[in-house]
């Protein structure tokens, strides 16, 4: 079986523009993120083998990351082909749909996942930790490195 496969992937190559957008502009704060994993790894702080490691990264860092790209995204033709299909000589695709059939729908195809990006158990855990040690979620990516280094080692005791 390959582990990678040739052909196009319109996915892909939207998320490799997305990264070029953000890696063009070297003195802007956009490739902070970059920097702090590239580090952590250099440093042997994080190894994206380790399930826990993983899950702790995005525990500490996803909120962070999330508004940062928030703040950066240049918005675009996607915007206004949703709301504005007439100019590109098209019609809405909007359809109304019963409250109750999209809460049906919800529950029976959606899986909840953790604003986080983590499974539930390692979020109640690390919730448990920041509890009892009176820690504070993370506003600056220096924070969320030291929260992250904190967590492994609570993690570690148990």
């Amino acid at each position: 079986m390959n582990s990678f496969m040739y052909g196009k992937s319109v996915s892909s190559q939207r998320i490799e523009a997305w990264w070029s957008i953000l890696v063009k502009d070297r003195d802007c704060t956009k490739l902070w993120i970059l920097d702090v994993f590239k580090d952590m790894r250099s440093v042997r702080l994080y190894c994206d083998d380790d399930y826990i490691e993983e899950e702790c990264l995005k525990f500490c860092f996803m909120n962070i990351l999330r508004d940062e790209l928030h703040r950066e995204s240049p918005s675009g033709r996607s915007d206004v082909l949703f709301f504005l299909p007439e100019v590109s000589d098209t019609r809405t695709y909007i359809t109304d749909v019963d409250l109750d059939e999209l809460e049906l729908a919800e529950e029976r195809c959606c899986k909840q996942t953790q604003q986080s990006g983590c499974c539930e158990e390692f979020v109640q855990l690390d919730d448990i930790i920041m509890e009892k040690r009176d820690l504070q979620f993370p506003h600056t990516a220096e924070e969320a490195a030291t929260l992250y280094v904190t967590l492994l080692e609570e993690i570690e005791k148990i």
